[in-house]
């Protein structure tokens, strides 16, 4: 009896239960996502030029390309044929949701909210 008062008064119930069914290990998945390396002062698209190269995270992949958030408001879209199947790794044909990337600005239209990007290289996979 003393055994589970001390349990439940030093531990969460969530971590007594976790334990109890063998689950010791209760991480965070959140801390497993890596964070892109955005460029400072590089906050909204009046802030970008054609030509820059920047940082980012792919968050959606379709079937005419691959948007990237590069820490502006809205994401940037890679097409599909701006990107090269020499720049991702062997056995891949195209780039991945939570793929880290550095990007070349190739458009920007501040009126439409569009930015076009084209792949420079895969940071992380």
């Amino acid at each position: 009896m003393y055994v589970i008062i001390y349990v439940i008064r030093y531990k969460t119930v969530f971590s007594v239960i976790m334990t109890y069914y063998g689950m010791i290990h209760c991480d965070d998945v959140i801390v497993d996502y890596r964070k892109p390396l955005f460029r400072r002062g590089v906050t909204s698209l009046s802030d970008t030029r054609v030509g820059e190269h920047l940082t980012g995270s792919v968050t959606n992949v379709t079937h005419f390309g691959a948007f990237v958030d590069v820490g502006v408001s809205h994401d940037g879209l890679i097409h599909s044929s701006a990107i090269s199947a020499q720049l991702l790794p062997s056995g891949r044909q195209s780039l991945e949701i939570g793929d880290h990337v550095e990007v070349c600005v190739r458009s920007v239209d501040v009126d439409r909210h569009r930015l076009g990007l084209s792949l420079v290289r895969l940071l992380i996979s």
